[in-house]
């Protein structure tokens, strides 16, 4: 129970949960594991459960209507979903595929609703998380809904550097960066396109870029640029 606590206690959301919410809590959720490219949940099913990733990475995807994957959003160690059916009751709104081997904690309807009727800062800190995502995703679809193939990747790689990248003296590094495929996905364009877009913002002193990880070297810039 102590190395859950270790984790549990780095979600957000239970930062500031005092121990006597804590032990109740991890009793009544349950470890399950989830190997590389297997679906956790599927878009239309019903949903009972709130899903935290302790280790791994899963993605966020839908199908278009020629059945191409598209993906949503990526959710690392520490993040949570499955909130939308806990909250108003429909069936999952996108399907979830781990992109690792991933162990998560699984809390069902009735328990969270119990905490966060006890405990309304998780009400508070969850409200804030959504509020974040949906400024994220507004972001995407503007980007997206222009033509611009340098404006689409610039708006991921914006949207990845504001939900995980780490920020020193105004220059912000992306590492456990998607794949080039991944990020062409997210953007709505080809693996190709991607590629030539982060030569072009090399060629401009914007970014950094190994196989491994992004710098993007002056965020206010890129921000203005990108948003």
């Amino acid at each position: 129970m102590k190395v859950i606590k270790e984790n549990i206690v780095k979600v957000p959301i239970f930062q500031e949960l005092p121990d006597e919410a804590l032990i109740p809590l991890i009793k009544a959720g349950s470890i399950i594991k989830y190997f590389k490219d297997q679906i956790i949940l599927e878009e239309k099913e019903e949903g009972s459960s709130l899903f935290f990733l302790l280790s791994g990475k899963v993605k966020i995807i839908r199908k278009s209507e020629d059945d191409k994957e598209v993906i949503l959003n990526i959710l690392r160690e520490h993040d949570f979903f499955g909130e939308m059916s806990i909250l108003d009751g429909y069936t999952r709104s996108a399907t979830v595929i781990a992109m690792e081997d991933s162990e998560l904690f699984v809390l069902r309807r009735k328990e969270f609703i119990s905490l966060i009727e006890h405990f309304p800062d998780v009400s508070i800190k969850l409200i804030q998380i959504i509020s974040k995502r949906l400024r994220l995703a507004n972001l995407k679809i503007k980007a997206l809904s222009i033509g611009d193939s340098e404006k689409k990747v610039g708006s991921v790689l914006l949207h990845l550097a504001i939900d995980c990248g780490k920020y020193a003296n105004n220059c912000v590094e992306i590492s456990d960066l998607p794949i080039q495929k991944e990020i062409a996905n997210m953007a709505g364009t080809s693996r190709e396109t991607v590629s030539r877009v982060f030569h072009i913002l090399m060629k401009k002193g914007l970014i950094n870029y190994d196989e491994e990880k992004i710098t993007i070297l002056d965020f206010e810039k890129f921000q203005e640029a990108y948003k």
